[in-house]
């Protein structure tokens, strides 16, 4: 009897001033911290290259759109949520990051920070601008205590 692997994706949501090296890094400090195993496999999609995917052509490059998918969207073939699991980087956040995060935490899905190291996921409980900051790239995440 085969057992059937759970799938488990998660969504990178990386700064957009992250350069190819910088997405590679935080990529991979995220595979250290989720091994696939016997039970579960992941895959891991990169914002950016999910944003030119399904955003760019399919949505007319509306971010506010792309982000509120991405935090609840369902498959339409298989009925199953497109991501899992959402992954920022450690540091401020910019809005649509935020209206993402915010939206996943809405939706009860599990939302985690990297740290800056690499070395530990911190679990979020939304995105907050604090008053006099840039609405625009100066949010910070709750962490759930």
């Amino acid at each position: 009897m085969t057992t059937q692997r759970r799938h488990l994706k998660f969504f990178l949501a990386h700064p957009a001033s992250y350069d190819d090296e910088a997405i590679a890094r935080f990529r991979a400090q995220l595979e250290r911290l989720t091994p696939a195993t016997v039970e579960t496999f992941r895959t891991i999609t990169v914002a950016r290259d999910d944003f030119e995917k399904r955003c760019r052509d399919r949505m007319g490059g509306n971010w506010q759109a792309w982000a509120e998918e991405v935090a609840s969207g369902v498959d339409y073939r298989s009925r199953q949520p497109l991501f899992d699991v959402i992954v920022v980087a450690e540091g401020l956040l910019g809005r649509i990051t935020a209206v993402l995060v915010n939206a996943a935490c809405a939706a009860g899905k599990p939302v985690f920070q990297l740290s800056a190291d690499g070395s530990a996921l911190t679990r979020v409980a939304r995105a907050i601008c604090p008053e006099g900051r840039d609405k625009r790239n100066q949010w910070e995440v709750m962490v759930v205590q």
